[in-house]
């Protein structure tokens, strides 16, 4: 027997006011992208919820994309991700790039929650297998001291 099928929520994403009133009006959820920083996320996710209540329907989800790397020390993180950051990692101001130790990942991912995000996105931003795997097993913890 096959699986029972399931909705799949579509989140819309984007910066535009159109795109916040498309997502209110049609999506599951809206979807703040990786290169804006917190402060315009946090604002941009308030208006998602004003027009959402605008029409009449509750907010889905309402999410940040971040990269991130989680390092086994501040200076480690900085250190993996300092060369990413010299090569213009793609283009991105590095203040919106979620990277450090545990508790300052964690810290800044709890941050997120006040600004209104209900789930957080994650893209690691260094491509060395050894380095992402690692930082998923430390993102473990991250997930745990969120909980």
């Amino acid at each position: 027997m096959g699986r029972a099928p399931r909705e799949v929520p579509a989140w819309i994403g984007g910066h535009a006011e159109a795109v916040l009133d498309r997502a209110a009006r049609l999506g599951d959820g809206w979807i703040a992208g990786p290169d804006i920083g917190d402060d315009e996320a946090g604002r941009l996710a308030r208006r998602y919820r004003e027009r959402c209540e605008m029409r009449g329907r509750p907010p889905g989800s309402v999410v940040v994309r971040r990269n991130i790397h989680v390092g086994a020390t501040s200076q480690e993180a900085a250190s993996v991700v300092r060369a990413e950051i010299g090569a213009g990692y793609r283009g991105f101001d590095p203040a919106v790039l979620v990277y450090g130790s545990v508790a300052e990942v964690s810290e800044r991912l709890a941050a997120f929650t006040d600004l209104g995000f209900t789930d957080v996105l994650i893209r690691h931003i260094s491509d060395d297998q050894h380095e992402v795997l690692a930082s998923y097993a430390r993102l473990a913890e991250v997930c745990s001291a969120l909980a």
